[in-house]
């Protein structure tokens, strides 16, 4: 304290004269000295009220910061002027922002003091003016923390300016460092939300012609809408069908427990309140399933002579062991964790879904020939991929694991690495909840029969039988040769040949009309057990995919 009084002493001796209602910076020193009724400020920050173009602000005394700052909302509440200019502000901990600007010359008035300032007009989140070493070293100022006051030492206007409580308005408000300092801390943090109502709607606002509009049809939009539909009409409206039109035969989508369990729940509350009524239309989708004996389904068509034939008593027994004597398939619980175990082999992949040990259903098909160039552990990705596709509606939003007999596809949810086709099904697997598991192959014996079924093989083993009868057909048929001639001179650009074999558009095979090529293939693809007798739809779209 000594050599401050010695400083303000020899400052005191340069002026002359003072003016009233002003005391020396010595006098002033010690009157804060003998008044010990002075509290200092919380938490180290010191503010000052300030006023710049006579209007008050409330402004940060920083020692730690290189210039004077504030915020652009703030410049423009004081009315505080600035020009543009290019820059950055890198403050401790943060990023670097843009400056917005640089005001100078800005009048602002400090308890007796006044002046000019510069500041720098950049984004800050916690204050709005912050007065730093610049202004500091302009006036000569000392912060006096333990005196709740700034002393300001300029030559001709010494003064002290009592510092303000840090929470002069009564809220407190945290930055985002430190709510995040907070939350590891493990410090109490609450989040609260808050509803600003709308404004009611403002009629002086809507022009004279459509409020006279809104009056005269008052009665068509009211304020609530009524819970039930309007009284029938003396003239019912309907959709006009083309004369022996038939409604579309589709399958209906099947959805997961808890999408069905919402979809009930809201139809009863339409329902209820009369919003809906209960139709009788031909319009509608099935909600019975069974599997296809095809002999007996032949007998339940349409002009077909009932004739009980050899085959159609050996389906009926395959039919009546499949609904008396095990396995038969158990019916899903869904209080119950689902397994789902998968297989995959070179030409094929199958696929189980149980629970306690019990199969629920199951699931197999071959590989394209793409698919067959696969690597092992992306072959068991497109089984499990496959398999959570047909059996979504059961596994979605439950937790289940899925057992592999494959130890790197246990690891796929840690891989760090992925492929684009990886990523892809790491994309779709997204959606469910799964634990990847490693199961022997001796022990996935299930799964692993489903991948390598025996007609699935088969049908591998006799496709080089089949090329060989179309590059035979591509020979006799007139119009395979002509193409194939048009095409090895480039006189068509739709067809090409390739190892012998005449390709269009999409690498679709062309199949020579020759012998009973053709309805070899037709018969492959739908009298065989690997299809299922599908309907012709789906037997051409198989023959269009094989």
């Amino acid at each position: 304290m000594g050599s401050l009084s010695a400083i303000m002493e020899s400052r005191d001796t340069e002026t002359p004269g003072e003016e009233p209602g002003k005391m020396g910076s010595l006098q002033l020193l010690n009157a804060l000295k003998a008044n010990p009724g002075v509290k200092p400020t919380s938490k180290g920050l010191m503010y000052v009220e300030a006023r710049i173009n006579d209007k008050p602000t409330r402004v940060l005394m920083d020692t730690g910061a290189t210039h004077n700052f504030m915020t652009t909302d703030e410049a423009v509440r004081l009315g505080v002027k600035w020009s543009k200019k290019d820059g950055w502000m890198k403050t401790v901990n943060a990023r670097a922002q843009p400056v917005d600007g640089i005001a100078r010359g800005v009048g602002m008035k400090l308890g007796s003091w006044s002046g000019p300032v510069n500041f720098s007009v950049i984004p800050m989140d916690d204050f709005k003016v912050v007065l730093g070493m610049d202004f500091m070293r302009q006036v000569s100022a000392i912060p006096m923390p333990a005196l709740s006051s700034v002393c300001i030492l300029e030559k001709g206007s010494p003064c002290m300016i009592p510092a303000l409580e840090e929470n002069i308005d009564g809220t407190t408000q945290l930055s985002a460092m430190q709510l995040t300092k907070g939350v590891k801390k493990g410090e109490p943090t609450f989040l609260a939300m808050m509803k600003v109502e709308d404004e009611p709607n403002n009629m002086e606002d809507i022009p004279q012609i459509i409020k006279t509009v809104l009056e005269e049809n008052k009665d068509v939009m009211p304020a609530k809408f009524p819970e039930k539909l309007p009284p029938r009409r003396a003239v019912d409206h309907q959709i006009e069908l083309e004369p022996g039109a038939k409604p579309p035969s589709m399958a209906p989508y099947r959805m997961a427990p808890s999408e069905l369990e919402e979809l009930c729940k809201q139809l009863d509350e339409l329902l209820s309140t009369g919003k809906l009524r209960p139709s009788k239309a031909p319009y509608g989708a099935p909600v019975l399933f069974q599997k296809k004996h095809a002999p007996l389904t032949d007998l339940l068509k349409k002009g077909k002579t009932w004739d009980w034939s050899g085959p159609c008593q050996e389906a009926f027994e395959e039919l009546k062991t499949a609904v008396s004597q095990e396995p038969v398939l158990a019916l899903p619980d869904f209080s119950l964790p689902f397994e789902l175990h998968t297989d995959a082999s070179d030409f094929a992949i199958g696929g189980v879904l149980m629970q306690n040990g019990h199969p629920i259903a199951f699931e197999s098909r071959k590989l394209n020939e793409t698919e067959r160039r696969y690597t092992v552990q992306e072959k068991e990705m497109t089984a499990i991929a496959h398999c959570l596709r047909v059996w979504r509606h059961y596994l979605l939003r439950a937790h289940f694991s899925v057992k592999t007999d494959n130890v790197a596809t246990s690891y796929f949810q840690t891989q760090k690495k992925l492929s684009p086709k990886q990523a892809r099904w790491q994309d779709f697997l997204a959606e469910f909840d799964y634990t990847l598991e490693y199961k022997p192959g001796k022990v996935n014996v299930v799964a692993d029969a489903l991948s390598r079924k025996a007609e699935l093989a088969a049908m591998s083993q006799v496709e080089g039988t089949i090329m060989a009868r179309i590059r035979e057909g591509l020979e006799r048929d007139p119009v395979a040769k002509e193409m194939v001639k048009l095409s090895n001179e480039g006189k068509v650009h739709r067809f090409w040949v390739e190892d012998g074999l005449l390709y269009t558009k999409g690498r679709r095979l062309y199949v020579p009309k020759w012998e009973s090529l053709r309805r070899d293939i037709i018969r492959e693809c739908h009298d065989t057990r690997w299809p299922g007798h599908p309907g012709q739809k789906r037997t051409m779209a198989l023959v269009e995919a094989g």
